[in-house]
């Protein structure tokens, strides 16, 4: 009796039926869709770091990093491999009248490295690739402002850049570009060239990968970064 009842007042009001049963699915959709929707975001973001090799530490130090640093990184027993690099901020033309802070970083060789959305990498001293969300198109140039501190010009061995793709890279992960001493204060985006664009006998900074890595999400990857800073905090102190 019941089962005809709802059948009936299924066939009487059908409209609201529907609409009851969309709503539902609906409801139904959404919260599948949240349940997977983390453990979707951190898969993929793993991949994306791993395949760009994401550093686990960075060292730094007001005195500069040497190739014999690199050399006693490497030697340590907890390290899989270590990459020294160049990394500073610079006033840019960008445009008619306009300025902005870039920050040029040197094309890495196995840590960090970028991924090309258009174009392609830099082959010479003159060329570079620039962040994917600059207003910077292929085949424009890079122009360093003569503002610029002249220590710091000094630091390149060309102050035009052609820009040859657009890439983007795991050491910036959002929107934000962070902070620098220079202009406003506000980094606007990043270029990659090549080593010998910077004339400097010493690197900015060395990132490290250890070995036998946990990834780059939850509680087992931040505890092994935790029960490995005492080593690399030695290793710092062995290169300073």
């Amino acid at each position: 009796m019941l089962k005809r009842s709802t059948l009936r007042e299924i066939r009487n009001s059908k409209e609201r039926y529907l609409a009851i049963m969309a709503i539902v699915a609906l409801g139904v959709g959404f919260f599948s869709g949240l349940k997977v929707c983390k453990e979707e975001m951190l898969s993929t973001c793993q991949h994306y770091l791993e395949d760009c090799n994401l550093y686990d530490y960075q060292i730094m130090t007001s005195y500069g990093i040497d190739d014999e640093s690199v050399d006693i990184a490497l030697e340590n027993e907890a390290v899989a491999d270590a990459e020294a690099g160049i990394e500073m901020d610079y006033i840019v033309e960008t445009g008619k009248d306009t300025k902005a802070v870039y920050k040029a970083i040197s094309m890495p060789e196995r840590i960090n490295l970028p991924e090309v959305k258009t174009g392609r990498l830099p082959k010479s001293a003159d060329e570079c690739v620039v962040d994917n969300q600059s207003s910077f198109q292929e085949g424009d140039e890079i122009l360093i402002d003569a503002a610029n501190d002249k220590d710091d010009l000094k630091a390149l061995t060309q102050k035009e850049f052609k820009v040859v793709g657009r890439v983007t890279t795991p050491l910036y992960l959002d929107y934000q570009r962070g902070s620098t001493k220079l202009g406003d204060g506000v980094l606007e985006g990043y270029f990659y060239i090549t080593k010998d664009a910077f004339d400097l006998d010493y690197y900015t900074g060395l990132y490290v990968n250890l070995k036998n890595g946990k990834g780059y999400f939850g509680d087992e990857a931040n505890d092994f970064l935790d029960d490995n800073e005492k080593t690399v905090k030695k290793l710092a102190s062995q290169i300073n």
